[in-house]
């Protein structure tokens, strides 16, 4: 909160129900009683970024999720380091398609904590290059997609670079709601539901404190053509 109210009680009011009204993405308008008798009304409104989702990898489960993600009010990019899986005329409806070396991610990207990712690439042999790089960024989502027993050896394969168990935890894998999806229509709807499980029920920081930049930053390195 920026500047005050001129009532300690209020400004705890405020504060809490700030929280809920950026959770819940919706304004309110309440009415507060003073000690004098008066009533106060109060408008809380939220303004927040538009919820931006980066997909890495361009296969045929990326389609579907970015039509849908689309359609569910999120800007969507799609990275990947062949320029004949990612461009616009594969994904008209992404808001970016980017070309890039993997390899490069952690030093291109600045996700905070409006930005949901997801890792779903060709055959899956890079996810956990990415995954090396980004797995203790602020992102509000992440999630990688995969098989039970392929992400364990993922996990083993970081944990013996050093990364702690208790740091992956927070990775989203398997990625999506379990509702037996099977084609990748389905597949994208249950990541999708994922999505908006997390957006509409993890708790976010006040606005002041919060970091919203979603750069992307053109490495050095030329990316793999």
């Amino acid at each position: 909160m920026v500047g005050g109210l001129g009532d300690v009680r209020l400004e705890a009011i405020v504060k809490q129900r700030g929280q809920e009204v950026l959770l819940g993405e919706q304004g309110i308008v309440e009415d507060y009683h003073i000690e004098d008798g008066s009533t106060l009304r109060l408008l809380l409104e939220p303004t927040l970024p538009t919820p931006r989702l980066s997909v890495f990898g361009g296969g045929h489960i990326v389609s579907p999720l970015v039509r849908a993600a689309v359609l569910a009010g999120f800007r969507v990019r799609v990275i990947d380091d062949d320029p004949a899986f990612v461009n616009q005329e594969r994904f008209p409806d992404a808001d970016a398609t980017i070309v890039m070396a993997f390899q490069h991610v952690g030093e291109a990207f600045d996700f905070g904590q409006d930005d949901y990712v997801v890792l779903m690439t060709r055959g899956h042999a890079h996810d956990h290059t990415i995954l090396e790089q980004i797995y203790d960024c602020p992102a509000r989502y992440l999630g990688m997609l995969g098989s039970k027993p392929r992400i364990a050896k993922i996990w083993q394969y970081l944990e013996a670079k050093g990364i702690a168990r208790e740091r992956l935890e927070r990775v989203h894998a398997p990625i999506g709601l379990n509702i037996h999806a099977r084609s990748p229509e389905e597949i994208a709807v249950s990541i999708l539901a994922e999505l908006i499980q997390v957006r509409r029920t993890t708790p976010v920081v006040m606005i002041a404190q919060r970091k919203t930049q979603h750069s992307y930053r053109q490495p050095d390195t030329p990316a793999k053509k």
